[in-house]
């Protein structure tokens, strides 16, 4: 009796551990075929109704090689599924919920450890039943007496604990043979790795595989958005990283990572999203808790999270609002207005999210978080696919295709690369470090007449030409717009070899190339071989300029009352009524205050208005009504930006219409300022204009320092060399670093130390010394440390040559190899820029360029802000000066070596003239004509036009006496007053007293003259005085030249200068300048009573001759 009982026992202990463990099945398991699937499928897995799944399957673009819990087909999610394997091919079959995966492990361990302590109460139960064996003997008597036979219930329990037994021994046999099919798909993977490692050694031998080699680089790849999980609903806490192919999550009861709990998390997701086509498009996001959507620096979806606190994006904790009756469901929420996104352009995203239970107490522990997009009119709202987000935003590599392999052969450039097709012995040499590694095109060192190249480019670049110098370009744009090649200072050489090379390796023959330069849009690129000369054809791809975030919604950019303009100018305007202003306005009506026109005579081309802008913005898109008088209206505009050279840009043709039409940019453009210049008319039309409308997108504040300033001074001493200091290698063309160097005298009393070269030094100079010999340390600064930058400028093609002894240093004969330029923490300070005055500039890449400065004003800052235009290319560049970096306008022959500092004025065929309006006595500035207020005469000097004042104007000369820089800045210290306005009024009402004044230069060649003026306030004074104290009152100034505006009502404050440029055309020899006040109405007496301009300086120069009466109709 006592072993049935304890038999009974354990079989329900047996029984109920093991009706814990999953159900396991077999039933018409057939092992032969599955045994040859094992090397394609993961694991075998089974639907409910015992039909085999498929071992790979697809849905909503995903692939799947196993039982997903993902929506299935019927659009149901949280329970495991799959599509049946098909049996007969092409016939569809359906899908089902999985059986679930038996974790036989678990099994065995949960057996194991059931069965030892089964074991342990076995006994217990023993040692009591031993206990209970008598009372049990006496119980059965009773029994047997009540009952008369064994209880049948009794009988029934055996019965089933026998039936568990042989349920749990039938496990047991399952478990082993999973067991076996585990080792057997092991080895089927590991016989796959080997097989999948064969194929890339086989992959990589191949001739016809270009993947790694250069040229061929493939663009980035979707690498989804990074995500940073918080354990805590504040975006704070323990933080978890992952990478997610996209945003389409439903937390059921599960950790969204591990680590971070279900009850209170909040996720942040980083990267950039790409526009597959250009359109307006709208973000959703399905959330069942708060979250913000950013694209760009711009909030444009905030759902029950406070709104963010700064344009700027930021990693600090975000605060709850607290519970929101009614909003704690899973809901939509769409950005509120369509943001217009270019094709091809990735835009920084930001999503924020956050569950908490508490806000969320009907479903406590379910979380939803889904980012969808749409294209109006062109695509419908979807989940945002992996395939357009990104981790990082790298540029595209550049990719030329098209050209036909047989005359053009693709490579990089590079020192000793071969520069012609079946031709190892001409390489090239000496190239300037900017090319090295730059996309070449080569073809024969002799190619025919009319050999053509037609290609494409994935992207805007910029050619360069590599041809002998002292001769024409060998080739010529063949397509319908030509190209405009620019000249540079660039040289490198052709060095062709001997058969056999000698120890040194000597060129037997060498060739001097220069180097011209073109920037090309992306596309079709079209050159034709006009003569049969050597060349190479180089390419470079843009590179970045800093992260630009240029996202978020469309606006009009150019609107006087927005926030990203900051002002207008116009070459010419027909009047107060027709200024730039009213067209930018959007009025678009060809009327008063309605529309911009240019001044009549003017003829239209080359006629143009410029905007700025407050901030970068990113310009997709113009808006532009004609005139609607057809000889008037522009048949081509072109635009332009203050980083591209004149002859580049944007060409549109205009349609033949007097309505609001839409031009699209093929190539968006970043940018603070554009210009839309007309450079064709539909007719002969005296003047031309229209109104404009610039559309895109804010781009977010810049943060990167300006230039290549350094942000860090190495100190350094005596006998340092660029070689020694590690931070700053590897070392790149148009680097600046700053060095701070022991007294002058430490360095000059140390004997170890070499310098080499004069104005250029080689890298192995020492740098204190170079500097001392440069003069960027001066033996005056003795007694303290010298602070100097140092720019590398690049490679240079020979030996640096034997210098002279300067400042007590000597230089020697040195190698070859990078230049260094020094320069000391701030210009002399007896240079100081004036207009017309021959400069050396920085330009790209470190490199100085000759140059003329156009324009100088004074900025509030009391910096000044200096136009200059390259001598080579005619590119007009903008500088501050001086700024804390180093300074990138020195004087003439500074920093360009050899060069002839000759003043535009006196150049062969040029027709300039500068002036300086200052009292006798004072020195002139370089390259200035004085005027001291004397009426104008009859004659004139050799070489010097007639020149003067109406009536004489020495009294109204204007200076200060108390002004220390007027011993060493005449040009800003010193001017001429006109007189005031209200008084050149009363001479035009021809009454009595008055004083009315113009100021005129005669004698000068009819054409089309560019004309700039210096006014300003040097003292601040209101009236015309020979002294005047300083002030801080401002006043208004107006000036016309040959009756065209310059300046309206513009006020200026004490000590503030102004330069104002415009082209004027000269018909009658002269040009005039007045200060009248031009206003009309009633407002006219108090804008005008404050009127009171000051002349400092005037520079003239001829850009166009007349062009002679053609016979044309």
């Amino acid at each position: 009796m006592s072993s049935l009982l304890l038999s009974v026992l354990v079989s329900l202990l047996v029984t109920e551990s093991l009706e814990q463990a999953p159900p396991i099945t077999d039933v018409g398991y057939d092992r032969e075929p599955l045994a040859a699937l094992t090397r394609y499928r993961q694991q075998h897995r089974k639907t409910i109704d015992g039909r085999l799944c498929a071992a790979a399957f697809a849905q909503d673009g995903l692939t799947y090689t196993d039982c997903t819990d993902a929506t299935n087909p019927d659009g149901a999610t949280g329970r495991e599924w799959c599509y049946y394997e098909r049996v007969v091919k092409g016939r569809p079959d359906g899908w089902n919920y999985c059986v679930p995966v038996v974790d036989y492990d678990a099994v065995r361990s949960s057996a194991s450890e059931a069965f030892t302590e089964l074991t342990s109460q076995a006994r217990v139960v023993l040692d009591r039943l031993n206990h209970e064996s008598g009372r049990l003997m006496k119980e059965e008597a009773i029994y047997e007496t009540v009952c008369g036979a064994e209880h049948e219930a009794v009988g029934a329990q055996i019965s089933k604990v026998e039936s568990l037994l042989d349920k749990g021994n039938h496990c047991i046999a399952g478990v082993e043979a999973n067991i076996n099919k585990i080792q057997t798909i092991k080895s089927a993977i590991s016989t796959l790795e080997m097989e999948r490692q064969k194929e890339e050694e086989s992959m990589e031998l191949n001739s016809k595989n270009c993947e790694g080699l250069p040229g061929y680089e493939e663009s980035p790849f979707a690498d989804g958005l990074r995500a940073v999980y918080f354990s805590g609903a504040t975006f704070s806490g323990d933080a978890k990283y992952r990478d997610d192919p996209n945003v389409d999550f439903e937390f059921f009861h599960k950790t969204p990572i591990e680590g971070v709990p279900i009850s209170a998390f909040s996720a942040r997701w980083d990267g950039y999203v790409l526009a597959p086509q250009t359109g307006y498009y709208h973000f959703t996001t399905i959330a069942s808790g708060g979250c913000r959507l950013f694209l760009s620096q711009d909030a444009v979806i905030v759902d029950r999270m406070p709104p963010p606190p700064s344009p700027q994006l930021t990693d600090e904790p975000v605060p709850l609002l607290g519970p929101q009756p009614g909003k704690d469901e899973t809901r939509k929420a769409t950005s509120e207005k369509p943001i217009k996104l270019v094709g091809g352009q990735k835009y920084k995203i930001r999503l924020e999210f956050f569950h908490s239970s508490h806000m969320r107490w009907n479903k406590p522990y379910d979380a939803t978080i889904k980012l969808l997009w749409s294209i109006e009119g062109v695509m419908s709202e979807r989940v945002v696919p992996p395939s357009a987000l990104f981790k990082t935003n790298p540029p595209p590599a550049l990719k030329l295709s098209g050209f036909d392999p047989s005359t053009w052969q693709l490579g990089y450039a590079a020192n000793g690369e071969a520069a012609f097709m079946a031709d190892s012995t001409t390489v090239l040499a000496d190239l300037p470090l900017k090319y090295v590694n730059m996309r070449m095109l080569r073809t024969n060192a002799t190619p025919a007449v009319g050999t053509k190249l037609t290609m494409t480019t994935n992207m805007p670049a910029k050619l360069f030409v590599l041809s002998q110098t002292g001769e024409s370009l060998p080739v010529a744009s063949c397509e319908e717009r030509p190209l405009h090649f620019h000249a540079t200072d660039d040289l490198l050489h052709l060095l062709s070899r001997g058969p056999r090379r000698t120890e040194a390796d000597r060129a037997v023959g060498s060739r001097i190339l220069g180097v011209h330069y073109v920037d090309s849009p992306a596309g079709d690129v079209g050159l034709a071989v006009t003569h049969s000369r050597p060349f190479v054809l180089l390419f470079d791809q843009p590179q970045p300029k800093g992260e630009e975030a240029c996202g978020g919604e469309t606006v009009v950019l150019s609107r006087p009352n927005s926030d990203t303009y900051a002002g207008c100018e116009a070459s010419s305007q027909a009047g107060d009524d027709f200024s730039f202003q009213y067209g930018l306005s959007g009025r678009h009506t060809d009327g008063p205050l309605g529309v911009w026109r240019s001044s009549v005579g003017a003829g239209g081309v080359y006629e143009s208005i410029t905007v700025k802008f407050s901030k970068p913005v990113q310009i997709n898109e113009f808006k532009f009504k004609p005139l609607d008088s057809f000889v008037n209206r522009p048949s081509e505009i072109r635009l332009t930006t203050t980083d591209e050279p004149d002859e580049t840009g944007q060409v549109f043709s205009i349609r033949s219409s007097n309505s609001v039409r839409d031009y699209r940019l093929p190539r968006p453009i970043v940018t603070r300022r554009v210009t839309a210049t007309v450079t064709a008319m539909s007719g002969h039309g005296q003047f031309t204009g229209g109104s404009f409308d610039f559309i895109g997108t804010p781009c977010s504040p810049e943060t990167a320092a300006s230039g290549n300033a350094p942000t860090h001074v190495h100190h350094i001493d005596c006998t340092t060399t660029l070689e020694k200091i590690p931070e700053v290698h590897p070392v790149e063309e148009g680097s600046v670093y700053a060095f701070s160097c022991p007294p002058v005298s430490e360095c000059l009393a140390a004997r170890k130390g070499s310098v080499y070269g004069d104005g250029l030094y080689a890298a192995e100079s020492n740098l204190c010394k170079a500097a001392i010999h440069s003069g960027a340390c001066g033996v005056t600064s003795s007694s303290g440390h010298c602070d100097f930058y140092v720019t590398i400028v690049g490679p240079q093609p020979k030996g640096f040559s034997k210098g002279v002894s300067r400042r007590g240093v000597s230089s020697l004969r040195g190698p070859s190899g990078y230049a260094l330029a020094f320069q000391s923490l701030t210009p002399p300070p007896s240079f100081q820029p004036a207009a017309g005055m021959q400069v050396d500039v920085r330009v790209a890449n470190g490199t100085w360029a000759a140059a003329e400065i156009a324009a100088v004003s004074t900025l509030p800052n009391q910096q000044k802000e200096i136009l200059v235009k390259l001598t080579q290319s005619g590119a007009v560049l903008k500088y501050e000066w001086p700024s804390a970096a180093p300074s990138c306008v020195l004087p003439c022959g500074s920093r360009v070596p050899g060069r002839a500092c000759i003043k535009t004025a006196q150049q062969k065929g040029a027709i300039s003239f500068a002036f300086s309006f200052q009292p006798s006595g004072v020195p002139t500035p370089a390259g200035f004509i004085a005027d001291n207020g004397q009426e104008r005469s009859t004659k004139a000097e050799v070489g010097t036009p007639v020149f003067g004042w109406t009536r004489d104007a020495h009294r109204n000369i204007v200076h200060c006496p108390h002004k220390s820089a007027a011993a060493t800045d005449p040009l800003n210290s010193y001017g001429i007053s006109f007189p005031p306005a209200p008084e050149t009024q009363e001479c035009r009402e021809q009454r009595v007293d008055c004083t009315p004044n113009s100021w005129t230069v005669a004698g000068l060649p009819t054409g089309r003259y560019l004309v700039q003026a210096q006014i300003g306030s040097p003292c601040a004074t209101l009236a015309p005085q020979h002294t005047h104290k300083e002030g801080t009152t401002k006043q208004s100034f107006d000036l016309q030249v040959n009756g065209v505006s310059f300046v309206k009502h513009k006020k200026l404050a004490a000590g503030q200068i102004y330069w104002a440029s415009g082209e004027v055309t000269v018909d009658d020899k002269s040009i005039s300048v007045t200060a009248e006040c031009m206003a009309s109405g009633a407002s006219r007496e108090s804008v005008c009573a404050r009127s009171h301009t000051t002349l400092m300086a005037l520079t003239i120069q001829r850009i166009a001759q007349p062009i002679p009466d053609s016979d044309d109709p």
